[in-house]
């Protein structure tokens, strides 16, 4: 998953919560 790959802590977190939110 992207996800994984863009990295773990607050951005990794973020960026899943994003990515969840956008659809």
């Amino acid at each position: 998953m992207k996800i994984c790959v863009l990295g773990g802590g607050v951005i990794g977190v973020t960026t899943a919560y994003y990515l969840a939110e956008a659809g």
